[in-house]
């Protein structure tokens, strides 16, 4: 009888840790990593040929194999946006520019005149070359007691001007010698039918300065300012960093919308839409279903206005289109018919999720490789914290750099209407399944013999 219930507990203990066992070969898409520096903790960018080989949008199914084929541990880092500890909005004092022209040395010398508080009462521009007639050319905004570094400005003007708008944002501590801060920062407000776009807010690179002074390069009449609000913070901010798909044609289109499909579902945060033909405005609605939805079961995901227009020689388009993240199998995009459609050819599409780093401990000996793609995976990664001790902390372990093969066996980023292909590594598990029967008859006939044995 102990030689029975032996037999029988390495049969459960073989069952067990083939059920539980994985290896590359299991696995659809398959890239070499190349170590870079001393380790153990090895980092490397997450490209989106990945996101698209993944059998869950939520990149379950990933793994790092050593060379003996054991999975290490490892854990998926998100990119985050970063912004101020602290914000504050200044509204502030803005007093006209008036020149010739909109050079800066049509503008002149420009001084001031304050109050014993620091106050600014008058702006006395300089002469300016020649005796051309001045008109209003720009404007000098006092930044007074703002403390922190400068981010966003953001204006408002008459409401009865509309249309685009470009201006330069120069910065200056003692109104001598100007650095440019933006040379060609874009303004707008448009309306049509009944939708409307603004655009009000310049991005500013996070310096400090005493005064801007904006110069306006179109349209040649200036807007009268109604508003000029600065945001100051304390720490740099940076937005969240996104990685891109090729620019893909629809798979399919008809006289009122366009659709594309993917591989297989996958979670989505951000478009762009290239608009076919410059001179074009409308309104468009962008729905989604996911494999699971009948196929005429959409879901509107948000409604935008795209536009590409050619004004003085300049392009300028609206073609970024934030979204929820939500894992969807196929894009419809629905041109408003009342903006006359998207003109000839087809838009092109590119998708954009947030980019993510992958950290894993090098266990064992390389070449590593990284493998995606595998149906009813289990999550496997760790959080940041639980692989690497300290991790945020001055205590927190260096990490290396790798870099990141071709990923084998994946649908290319640009290939949005590619099929998806069958799933790898079915014949690997057949034959498994096949070794464990003839194991347990094996043994099944070695209990039988040994039971005999016994009663005899």
């Amino acid at each position: 009888m102990t030689r029975l219930a032996l037999a029988l507990g390495c049969l459960l203990l073989t069952v067990a840790a083939a059920s539980a066992a994985e290896a590359p070969a299991g696995f659809q898409a398959k890239a070499t990593i190349a170590l870079k520096g001393d380790g153990p903790f090895y980092q490397l960018s997450l490209p989106i040929e990945a996101h698209f080989a993944a059998h869950s949008p939520d990149l379950r199914d990933l793994r790092v194999f050593n060379g003996e084929g054991e999975a290490v541990p490892f854990a998926l880092i998100r990119e985050q946006a970063r912004t101020e500890q602290a914000e504050q909005r200044i509204a502030l004092k803005w007093f006209p520019l008036l020149a010739a022209d909109a050079t800066p040395a049509s503008l002149g010398q420009v001084r001031i005149e304050r109050k014993a508080d620091g106050t600014i009462v008058s702006v006395v521009e300089g002469n300016a070359a020649g005796s051309a007639p001045q008109k209003l050319r720009g404007y000098l905004l006092d930044t007074g007691e703002a403390k922190g570094s400068a981010r966003k400005l953001e204006l408002d003007w008459d409401p009865a001007i509309t249309g685009f708008q470009q201006l330069s944002v120069e910065a200056s501590d003692d109104l001598q010698s100007w650095r440019v801060w933006e040379r060609s920062a874009q303004l707008a407000r448009l309306e049509f039918n009944g939708e409307h776009i603004e655009r009000k807010q310049i991005d500013l690179p996070g310096g400090h300065a005493a005064y801007l002074r904006l110069t306006w390069h179109q349209p040649a009449e200036v807007p009268a300012l109604t508003a000029a609000v600065l945001t100051v913070g304390s720490a740099a901010a940076r937005p969240a960093v996104f990685v891109w798909s090729e620019a893909a044609a629809p798979t399919r289109s008809d006289a009122r919308s366009y659709e594309w499909d993917f591989p297989r579902a996958i979670a989505i945060e951000r478009l762009k839409i290239a608009l076919p033909q410059v001179n074009v405005l409308t309104p468009v609605e962008i729905a989604a279903r996911d494999e699971r939805a009948p196929r005429t079961d959409w879901r509107v995901l948000t409604r935008t206005v795209l536009y590409r227009l050619l004004i003085a020689g300049q392009e300028w388009q609206q073609q970024d289109v934030p979204l929820f993240t939500v894992p969807v199998r196929t894009i419809r995009l629905v041109p408003d018919a009342r903006g006359g459609g998207l003109g000839s050819g087809a838009p092109m599409l590119s998708v954009g999720v947030t980019a993510q780093q992958l950290v894993f401990l090098a266990r064992g000996s390389g070449p590593f490789t990284l493998a995606i793609g595998k149906d009813d995976a289990k999550p496997a990664g760790l959080t940041p914290a639980t692989l690497m001790p300290g991790y945020g902390s001055t205590n927190a372990p260096p990490i290396s750099s790798a870099e990141l093969g071709p990923l084998s066996g994946s649908t290319p980023a640009g290939a949005l209407g590619a099929a998806a292909e069958a799933p790898t590594g079915g014949w690997q598990s057949l034959l498994l399944w096949g070794v464990l029967l003839l194991g347990v008859g094996s043994i099944g006939v070695m209990a039988v013999r040994l039971l005999r044995q016994t009663k005899a």
